[in-house]
């Protein structure tokens, strides 16, 4: 579910690197990501989940 609740267009296009989490990680997402920040996941604190655009459906 959480694959279409952030958008494909989004960081990978913007971004070549993903700054590291200042804060504690809340969400870790792995696999074939383009834009990582560890190693090969994606780590996240609460400050970058809400600095993402806001859609609601």
């Amino acid at each position: 579910m959480l694959a279409f609740s952030i958008p494909h267009t989004g960081l990978a296009e913007t971004a070549d690197s993903l700054a590291a989490p200042s804060g504690p990680v809340i969400l870790k997402l792995d696999g074939d990501i383009a834009v990582t920040n560890v190693g090969e996941e994606a780590h996240f604190d609460r400050a970058m989940l809400s600095a993402l655009p806001q859609h609601e459906f």
